[in-house]
C-alpha cells in the first residue's frame, strides 16, 4: 500500500469508530513516509477521538514542524484548543489558518465562537460576518451573529440578521 492508501484506510477506520485500527494504519503511513503532514493530521484526529488531547496536539504540532504553512494543522490545533478552553492558543492557531487560507468560512465561524467565549463580542461579530460573506447560507453563523448582536445591545441589527 502507498502512504495515501494507508491514510485513507485510517480515515475509514476513524469514521467507523475503530480507533485502534486507525492508529495502526496511520503509523504504517508514517513508517513509509515520516515527513507526511497529512499522516500526522490524521493521527491527531484519531488521537483526539480517542480522548487523548495531548497526543493529538503533539501530532498536529509535528505536522506543522514538517510543513509550517499547512493551514489544516493550524485549524485542527485551533479546534482542539477551543474544545479544551485554551482560548488564547485557539485564537492564535485560527488566525494562522486564516492568514494562510482567508476564504475558509468554517474557521472564521470557529474563531467567532472563541471570541464569543472570551467576551470579545466585536471580534465575534466580525468573524461571523466574514463567514456569512464567504458562505451566504451559513445558518449557524447567522444564528450566532444574531445572538452576539443582541448581547452587544444591537437588537435592531440582530432582528435584521
Amino acid at each position: 500500500m502507498t502512504t495515501e492508501e494507508y491514510i485513507r484506510q485510517a480515515q475509514v477506520y476513524l469514521n467507523q469508530g475503530k480507533l485502534t485500527e486507525a492508529i495502526e494504519f496511520c503509523h504504517q503511513a508514517i513508517e513509509l513516509q515520516p515527513f507526511s503532514p497529512l499522516a500526522y493530521i490524521t493521527l491527531g484526529e484519531i488521537l483526539e477521538a480517542s480522548a487523548d488531547p495531548t497526543a493529538a496536539r503533539d501530532a498536529f504540532v509535528r505536522a506543522l514542524e514538517i510543513s509550517p504553512q499547512f493551514f489544516l494543522a493550524h485549524a485542527y490545533l485551533g479546534q482542539l484548543y477551543s474544545e479544551y478552553l485554551w482560548l488564547d492558543e485557539a485564537v492564535f492557531h485560527y488566525r494562522q489558518a486564516l492568514d494562510l487560507k482567508p476564504d475558509w468560512p468554517e474557521v472564521n465561524y470557529n474563531l467567532g465562537n472563541v471570541f464569543h467565549k472570551q467576551g470579545n463580542l466585536l471580534g465575534a461579530i466580525d468573524c461571523y460576518r466574514k463567514a456569512i460573506a464567504l458562505k451566504p447560507n451559513y445558518l449557524l453563523a447567522f444564528y450566532n451573529l444574531a445572538v452576539v448582536l443582541d448581547q452587544n445591545n444591537q437588537l435592531e441589527a440582530a432582528i435584521n440578521t
